[in-house]
């Protein structure tokens, strides 16, 4: 794994953990 590509990995998982706690947000102020 070159550095560059673990870099865009992490960074794609650390979208999607925000992406989901963003969600999970939304419900419990809207729901």
């Amino acid at each position: 794994m070159s550095p560059t590509k673990r870099k865009i990995g992490g960074a794609i998982f650390v979208w999607l953990f925000l992406l989901l706690d963003a969600e999970q947000l939304f419900h419990n102020l809207f729901l």
